[in-house]
C-alpha cells in the first residue's frame, strides 16, 4: 500500500512539473517565449555612446506584437538596439527621434546570426529611459499590450 501511494505522488508531481515551469516564465512581457525577450544576459551589458540613424517598427508574423528598434551608429559601426513594444515606448516621456546623439546600456547578444543591443536604459540630454531592470525583466512585464501605460 505504501508503495502504491509513493507511486500515485511521483506521478502527480511529474504531471505539475510542466505547469510550474509555465508559470514562472509568466511575467516576463510580452516577450516572454520569444528567442529575443529570452536572450538578455546581464553578462554581456555595454555602454555604447551612439547617433540614432534610424527608427525600425517590427511586427511579428505569428501574432499582434509590434516593437521599436532603433539602427544606431558608433565609431565605425552600425548596430541594431531592440527597445521594446510600440504600445509601450510611444507612450514614455522621452522620445527618441533620428540623429539623436544617445547613451545606451543593455545586453548585447547574437539575434539571426548578427550582433544586436537588447536595452535596458537610454540615456539622452541627461534623461533616463529605463526598459528593463538589471536581469533584463521588461518594465512594461506582465502589463497586457492594450494596457495603458
Amino acid at each position: 500500500m505504501n508503495f502504491f501511494i509513493r507511486t500515485i505522488w511521483i506521478i502527480i508531481i511529474f504531471l505539475l512539473i510542466p505547469f510550474g515551469v509555465s508559470n514562472s516564465q509568466q511575467g516576463k512581457g510580452r516577450m516572454a517565449g520569444i528567442k529575443e525577450g529570452n536572450n538578455f544576459n546581464p553578462a554581456t551589458v555595454v555602454t555604447i555612446k551612439a547617433e540614432v540613424t534610424d527608427i525600425i517598427k517590427t511586427t511579428l508574423k505569428t501574432g499582434p506584437f509590434c516593437g521599436i528598434h532603433l539602427r544606431v551608429k558608433t565609431g565605425n559601426d552600425n548596430i541594431t538596439v531592440h527597445l521594446g513594444p510600440t504600445c509601450y515606448i510611444e507612450k514614455q516621456e522621452i522620445k527618441i527621434y533620428k540623429n539623436d546623439k544617445v547613451e545606451i546600456t543593455g545586453s548585447k547578444v547574437k539575434h539571426n546570426g548578427e550582433y544586436v543591443i537588447i536595452a535596458s536604459v537610454i540615456k539622452k540630454n541627461g534623461k533616463l529611459l529605463v526598459l528593463r531592470d538589471e536581469l533584463g525583466v521588461p518594465k512594461w512585464s506582465g502589463q497586457r499590450a492594450t494596457a495603458q501605460y
